[in-house]
């Protein structure tokens, strides 16, 4: 028999996938890889009920919204986006700013950006 290392991931028969602390704890129709279900999905698994008795969650306080993108033309620097400098996939950092070409490097900002922020509101608790 082979040894396993637990915990593992397992992936079940309609592509989801989760870790499980043992092979007790693994449902029927679950396997070691995506791979194993040879493109065929397998009939779908019954729940399996926990047994652990998990402590509540914490309240979170809640994320401050991103701020939209207010011109999807542009970047928040002003700069539209250009082939010679600007990655072929259009895609935007978390900062929104336009991905940069490998070896390019980013130009100034344009005159009156970024814009400034607006004020943030305080959260209601």
């Amino acid at each position: 028999m082979e040894k396993q290392n637990w915990p593992s991931w397992r992936y079940g028969p309609k592509g989801e996938a989760d870790v499980f602390a043992s092979a007790s704890d693994v449902p029927a129709g679950w396997k070691e890889h995506p791979s194993e279900f040879g493109g065929k999905t397998a009939p779908a698994a019954a729940p399996v009920a926990s047994t652990s008795t998990a402590s509540p969650t914490p309240p979170v306080a809640p994320v401050a919204p991103v701020a939209p993108v207010s011109n999807p033309d542009i970047d928040r620097d002003g700069h539209p986006w250009s082939a010679d400098l600007h990655a072929s996939s259009k895609s935007r950092t978390k900062d929104d700013l336009w991905r940069m070409k490998v070896g390019v490097s980013r130009p100034a900002p344009l005159e009156g950006y970024p814009k400034p922020a607006a004020p943030a509101q305080p959260l209601d608790l």
